[in-house]
């Protein structure tokens, strides 16, 4: 049986993924509770404006340049797999160029498409700016209470499919090279901004391709900042923690099939009772150094007891199992099945995941993950994008340059490194070159928004969204210049 792209279920898993970063980063001490749908009510009906955010009151948002061009942005739809990458790297095309920066948009069929301008620099070592265009599906759902490609202001928010994911930083880095092409005509680094599609469904048409197709391009990556940051906020006052990326577990794709539906249920069940809890634990460098940093942020006094004595976890089982979910998975490999689904063509499929800890062969891991016998009878196949090899080292200039720029905007908010256990992001293709690459989010957004992030109403606080354009442009000039 052929493996498709991403199905809707795989598209779902994406999700909850996600959704299980920014829910664990501001609310760990709650796993479990199931207050994510409550909570996501309540916040829809919570007064517009907070008390922080008294500056905007009265801010006519739409006339801004940059949510203008945000919602423009989100108006088109690039959604996989009816949506239009074309156009949306048109559209980025027509808005760099009005400032003199003419860009390249490379078509790949059937609506799949990338983008890259440079800002030349007296050197021709880039500093990478990169989103991806296309974004999430926005199924068809009564809960929508706005048109998902609209881009509809309401209040103090923005809502639209990718809003949040990821148009918002697109837009934020545009104003960034706008803003330093006009104070620096010629910068000391050159600018390359990228846009690339597929990100979605594996970046097979995007990072990935442009690493094959493009050496000269990829060969003056100097630095990349991407997606990939969270901010652990519960308000705009009260920041516990701003994550930097800096590194991501290796993620494998397991792909089974058979006649037989009772055959996968039964394979599912045994991956999801061997698939976490036995596996040996591991403390690797760069998820203790999250650990600690992450720990001293915790309020809760067990949180902070345990992640910042990480060493001792391996051997205390007790101590380990009052983590949370994604904080266990920066212990150990994990694999992660979904549900058992009617496949094209006939008979059924099972989809899983891999998660290794960088720099493990992927063989070896599989062994662990799938003993002797535990697939008989099962027809299996394997996808390995690659990545996720390597980290970015947080000694390198340009993380200080982005924990000096959030403590200078946010002097209360406690800035560290971020270890993304769950998630994945296109950093991890660069990493792999050798070339340095941060996720990195400017958007002061408060967690219960992000509740919101691939599913209905997903929604940006224009004021969060407003200040971090000011943010990367900061930025920018200090890694340009």
């Amino acid at each position: 049986m052929a493996r498709r792209p991403l199905t809707p279920l795989g598209a779902r898993r994406r999700h909850a993924a996600r959704l299980a970063l920014y829910l664990s980063l501001a609310t760990s001490a709650l796993v479990g509770v199931g207050l994510g749908r409550v909570a996501s009510e309540v916040v829809r009906r919570a007064p517009e404006v907070d008390d922080d955010s008294a500056e905007w009151l009265g801010i006519d948002f739409a006339a801004l340049p940059e949510v203008s061009l945000l919602q423009r942005y989100v108006a088109i739809n690039t959604s996989y797999p009816d949506g239009d990458e074309l156009a949306g790297a048109r559209f980025l095309e027509t808005e760099l160029a009005r400032r003199g920066i003419h860009g390249q948009v490379e078509y790949l069929g059937r609506g799949r498409a990338n983008f890259w301008a440079i800002l030349e620099g007296s050197e021709p070592g880039a500093v990478v700016l990169h989103h991806h265009i296309d974004v999430e599906e926005a199924h068809e759902s009564a809960d929508w209470a706005y048109a998902p490609f609209s881009g509809t202001i309401d209040g103090p928010w923005m809502y639209g499919r990718g809003v949040y994911d990821m148009k918002s930083l697109a837009i934020a880095q545009m104003v960034a090279l706008f803003d330093l092409q006009a104070d620096t005509p010629r910068p000391r680094k050159s600018v390359i901004y990228l846009a690339t599609g597929g990100e979605e469904t594996g970046s097979d048409l995007g990072m990935r391709w442009l690493v094959r197709q493009h050496p000269e391009l990829v060969r003056r990556f100097d630095l990349m900042l991407t997606e990939g940051g969270a901010v652990d906020a519960t308000t705009p006052t009260q920041i516990k923690y701003w994550g930097i990326e800096f590194g991501q577990k290796h993620f494998v794709d397991l792909h089974f099939c058979s006649s037989s539906r009772e055959r996968l249920e039964d394979l599912r069940s045994d991956l999801l009772a061997y698939g976490k809890p036995d596996w040996p634990l591991h403390l690797s460098p760069e998820a203790r150094e999250f650990a600690l940093r992450y720990g001293a942020s915790r309020d809760l006094g067990l949180y902070r007891q345990l992640l910042l004595r990480p060493d001792e976890l391996l051997l205390e089982a007790d101590r380990f199992a009052q983590l949370t979910p994604i904080l266990k998975a920066l212990f150990r490999n994990e694999i992660h099945a979904s549900v058992v689904t009617a496949a094209p063509g006939g008979g059924w499929e099972l989809l899983a995941k891999l998660h290794l800890f960088p720099g493990q062969p992927v063989a070896e891991g599989l062994a662990a993950a799938l003993p002797s016998g535990i697939a008989s009878g099962v027809s299996m196949t394997m996808r390995d994008p690659g990545g996720a090899h390597a980290v970015t080292s947080l000694s390198h200039p340009a993380y200080q340059v982005l924990e000096d720029a959030v403590r200078t905007a946010y002097p209360h908010a406690v800035v560290g490194p971020l270890f993304s256990s769950w998630t994945a992001s296109d950093a991890r293709f660069v990493r792999d070159l050798g070339r340095p690459a941060f996720g990195f989010s400017p958007f002061l957004i408060v967690s219960s928004d992000t509740y919101y992030v691939g599913g209905p109403n997903e929604r940006i606080s224009l004021a969060g969204y407003v200040k971090g354009v000011r943010l990367y442009s900061k930025v920018l000039r200090r890694l340009a210049n």
